[in-house]
């Protein structure tokens, strides 16, 4: 049996969620708090990437977010006109702060945000092509055989 929410009623579930976080956002900066925590939210039909990504766009980056487990991590920042722009980071850094990110989610077995994030790259067939080649020659095998150890 399935189910079906209305695409409108998913957007309007997008925009409280958001609208909340905002809220929240606002509260900890006036009381000089930088990071804070929101629960994930499950069985709105609604990813985290989305959620962060649209809390990113309407605050115009001054409130970036995070996964961690069971909750988005959230960080609040001024907007430094002067900064270097965030779409061409150093890549030696992002590599690094990527894998801190990637240990800290399997240390902390969240192995669905790891999952969002690999949904993501998936749908990007350069990534996508990225991704099959670092595979090791056994887990292709085991990936063409249907064999793949699935972890939840």
């Amino acid at each position: 049996m399935e189910i079906y929410v209305k695409k409108s009623q998913i957007n309007k579930n997008l925009d409280t969620i958001v609208n909340e976080i905002i809220e929240i956002a606002k509260d900890k900066a006036s009381k000089g708090i930088i990071d804070f925590t929101y629960p994930k939210q499950k069985g709105y039909g609604i990813s985290i990437a989305t959620i962060i990504s649209r809390v990113e766009e309407v605050t115009n980056d001054s409130v970036y977010g995070g996964f961690g487990p069971d909750v988005i991590k959230f960080s609040i920042r001024e907007i430094d006109d002067t900064k270097v722009d965030e779409k061409d980071p150093d890549l030696t850094l992002l590599e690094h702060a990527f894998i801190n990110q990637l240990e800290y989610d399997i240390n902390g077995c969240d192995f669905g945000a790891i999952s969002e994030l690999i949904e993501i790259l998936l749908l990007n067939p350069k990534t996508k092509e990225s991704i099959i080649n670092y595979l090791s020659y056994d887990e292709k095998e085991r990936l063409l055989e249907g064999k793949t150890n699935c972890r939840y």
